[in-house]
């Protein structure tokens, strides 16, 4: 690309689909890792270093214009889907899915149907939600 800045960007994208991909392949902890230290580290200190450098974006106002009504096109579809998922998250009864109904919780049976992730999640905001 001819702007380093954008560059920087897609190298970003690039790193945080890559960890999905990890995510979808169950290896949970190389994706965090890769978020942590590239997308963390490496790609914030470079982005940095561009904003310092002072790169004009002067040419970006031009093309706003051009692709601003694909872009509302995209953006409400992606508001659409939003929507539709958290209606049906909402749709569920709460009463027969909560805790305050149903205080004991076999955890050896919800280890093996759970991953990593899940797993550490259960546990973080459950049984040690005072120490988060």
């Amino acid at each position: 690309m001819r702007n380093t800045f954008f560059a920087l960007l897609f190298l970003i994208l690039s790193f945080l689909l890559t960890s999905i991909l990890l995510f979808f392949l169950e290896c949970e902890f190389l994706a965090l890792i890769l978020i942590i230290i590239y997308v963390g580290a490496v790609a914030v200190l470079l982005l940095f270093v561009l904003m310092m450098l002072e790169t004009k974006l002067k040419s970006l106002s031009k093309d706003i214009i051009k692709y601003f009504p694909f872009g509302i096109f995209i953006n409400g579809i992606f508001f659409f889907e939003l929507v539709s998922l958290i209606t049906n998250c909402f749709s569920i009864d709460l009463n027969s899915q909560s805790y305050f109904f149903n205080t004991y919780v076999n955890w050896y049976k919800k280890l093996d149907a759970l991953t990593d992730l899940e797993v550490y999640g259960q546990l973080l905001y459950t049984q040690f939600v005072l120490q988060v």
